[in-house]
């Protein structure tokens, strides 16, 4: 990962962009309050750290040898301003602290029945929290988009028993929350998460 200065310009970044290209690898450029970090996605041993350090706008350049970099808190802590953490309670689990959270459930809310199984089984695995799609966008149209997709109704009705999975199988519980377009609601935005 390449640390960009506080003070670095836009021209400096995309001059230090073109070198990692050059060198074979792509970028994930994270522009976060306080730092903007180049993250380097490829085989990192083909980057001479050293000299990405020399560059003008570049307070630091190193290997991270954590894989899945976008997920790790190497990574991702370094934006961030000191003392913040990246931690989301659900219920009383947090995740992001120092215990690993285990997420289980079905992709999409079928039926109750499924639902209830699932979540059994969720439990008994180890699993702390229950997710279930309400609504799952897919990319075929033709294919089952969760009881959401048929109506408030449904969707609220499955909403219900995620609840009473959750209370039955003393679990919190999950959801994607999804904003209907083009209508004059207050937008919440795919990708949000619901918690009870």
């Amino acid at each position: 990962m390449i640390i960009m200065k506080k003070d670095a310009s836009q021209e400096e970044l995309e001059n230090v962009i073109a070198e990692v290209r050059r060198c074979g690898l792509k970028t994930d450029v994270s522009k976060g309050a306080f730092r903007t970090i180049i993250g380097l996605i490829g085989d990192e041993k083909s980057i001479p750290f050293a000299y990405f350090s020399s560059l003008p706008g570049v307070k630091e350049a190193r290997m991270v040898e954590t894989p899945y970099k976008l997920i790790s808190r190497e990574y991702s802590n370094l934006w961030q301003a000191e003392g913040m953490t990246r931690e989301i309670k659900v219920k009383d689990i947090i995740i992001g602290g120092d215990e690993p959270v285990f997420i289980a459930g079905p992709c999409a809310v079928e039926s109750k029945e499924a639902l209830m199984k699932i979540a059994e089984g969720a439990k008994m695995a180890g699993a702390q929290i229950l997710r279930g799609g309400v609504y799952k966008p897919r990319s075929s149209v033709h294919s089952f988009q969760g009881l959401g997709s048929a109506g408030k109704d449904e969707a609220t009705e499955a909403l219900s028993w995620l609840k009473e999975a959750g209370e039955r199988f003393e679990m919190a519980v999950m959801t994607e929350v999804r904003a209907p377009v083009g209508r004059q609601t207050r937008q919440i935005g795919a990708g949000q998460i619901a918690c009870t």
